[in-house]
């Protein structure tokens, strides 16, 4: 309940009004929320920086381009690795996108080419956390920036990485 209630103050629960605005050309938006041994990161990216175009893939090239990144966000550990002195072991992981015909458009996208994955994480031991590599960034070279929300027992905090940067610093 007091998960809900901070996400709500800051507009991260869901519902349309809760949404975060859609990321600029070459940002991506990351929301960490760490609650007890549950860590939660969302990841929202326009198309356009992630495969680099902003609509259905219609060649080959581009539908198997499509197909790589959603194999890479489903199973490739490196795209995003909480700490390890945390003890986190990934859950699960949901992605949208109605674009790549992945559910609804995400609350809020008004109709925009974008991808949501949220990547679930229980950890043994979460005051250990201080830091999530996230490895996309040096993956997608079209990622010029990442804008950060963080919400944790210390508060919500915002960061801005700019490439080369992928350290997510969790908050102390």
């Amino acid at each position: 309940m007091r998960r809900l209630a901070l996400l709500a103050t800051l507009g991260l629960a869901g519902g349309a009004a809760a949404a975060p605005p859609a990321p600029g050309h070459g940002a991506v938006a990351v929301e960490a929320v760490l609650e007890g041994p549950s860590l939660d990161v969302t990841l929202r990216a326009p198309l356009e920086t992630l495969l680099g175009f902003a609509r259905e893939p219609r060649s080959e090239a581009e539908k198997r381009a499509a197909q790589a990144l959603l194999e890479r966000l489903r199973h490739d550990a490196a795209m995003l690795r909480p700490d390890a002195a945390a003890g986190c072991a990934r859950s699960g992981i949901e992605l949208r996108s109605a674009t790549l015909g992945l559910g609804a458009v995400p609350p809020g996208a008004a109709g925009a080419a974008e991808l949501e994955a949220r990547w679930r994480f229980g950890c043994t031991a979460p005051d250990r956390l201080a830091h999530v590599e996230l490895g996309f960034v040096a993956m997608h070279p079209r990622i010029a920036r990442v804008e950060v929300r963080t919400v944790g027992a210390r508060g919500a905090h915002q960061q801005l990485l700019r490439r080369p940067a992928q350290r997510l610093v969790w908050p102390r």
